[in-house]
């Protein structure tokens, strides 16, 4: 399966909002494709989205992992919750569909504990394996974008409809951290559990792929590097809860490689970003 016939001239992405009986498990889709004469080479910061990529052309070579395994070459792809950075390069063109699920869809979702694919790049067929070549050779048989995406759609509702909630207890604590854009007291958050921090943080883990305090990390980074556009480094410093400028800065370094001048400037896409800005619809 290869993009060889009906290609829409120019560079192409295609946004699909979250079908309301996936609200909450998908924050979105993307339909991609882009052409090049040379070889592109990319950083990817970290963040809070599961993408689910459904290849249509060449490979996507994973050339680095501040944080993980799954380098190499790789088709149709998941990539679990990485609280670093990926570098990507890929030569020709790049042509594939991208869901990406929230932390508790991806529990539902994938046949696979998040805990098990945290901080790695795993084949799709090893995490859905109905998404395998036939199922991806549908999608790419249904031509349109629309179509394409009614296709996912009834397929991810379909195993929505089969799957078990995820634990409650893990579920509420994912939506505080982010509806405060990652600036919850996690201490405060596991004494509301009447439990404690050991078995909070061990449940949390298996469920949504890192710790409750790495997780708030990754979520404040993503805000706090949206934030930079449209203010200072001290402003969004204090406005995210970082210590001091020097805090976020060492985060910035953690979670994208690099600074926060560096990052505004370069202007690197996230999930959030490829689904038109950062928003609240997956909370």
């Amino acid at each position: 399966m290869r993009d060889v016939a009906g290609r829409e001239p120019g560079p192409v992405l295609v946004r699909h909002p979250a079908h309301p009986g996936l609200r909450g498990m998908v924050a979105g889709m993307v339909g991609y494709r882009e052409d090049t004469t040379r070889r592109v080479v990319r950083r990817q910061p970290a963040g809070s989205l599961i993408p689910l990529v459904v290849s249509f052309g060449p490979r996507l070579e994973i050339l680095d992992l501040s944080h993980g395994t799954g380098l190499g070459p790789k088709e149709s792809f998941v990539v679990g919750l990485m609280p670093g950075h990926a570098t990507t390069a890929f030569a020709s063109s790049q042509h594939c569909l991208q869901v990406y699920l929230t932390p508790l869809g991806a529990a539902r979702l994938l046949d696979a504990p998040a805990a098990s694919i945290a901080c790695s790049v795993v084949d799709l067929a090893d995490v859905i394996p109905a998404f395998d070549e036939g199922f991806r050779e549908r999608l790419w048989a249904a031509r349109s974008w629309d179509r394409r995406f009614e296709v996912m759609d009834r397929a991810l509702l379909q195993r929505l409809a089969g799957s078990e909630s995820a634990d409650p207890m893990v579920a509420w604590m994912w939506h505080q951290i982010d509806r405060s854009r990652g600036t919850a007291r996690i201490s405060a958050l596991v004494r509301e559990t009447g439990l404690s921090h050991r078995h909070v943080s061990s449940r949390f883990k298996q469920t949504i792929g890192a710790t409750p305090k790495v997780a708030a990390a990754v979520v404040r980074f993503e805000w706090a590097a949206q934030a930079l556009h449209r203010a200072s480094i001290a402003d969004v410093a204090a406005a995210y809860g970082y210590a001091d400028q020097s805090h976020l800065i060492r985060e910035f370094r953690r979670f994208s490689g690099e600074t926060p001048t560096q990052l505004r400037e370069a202007r690197r896409p996230t999930a959030h970003t490829a689904l038109g800005g950062v928003t609240d619809d997956a909370s």
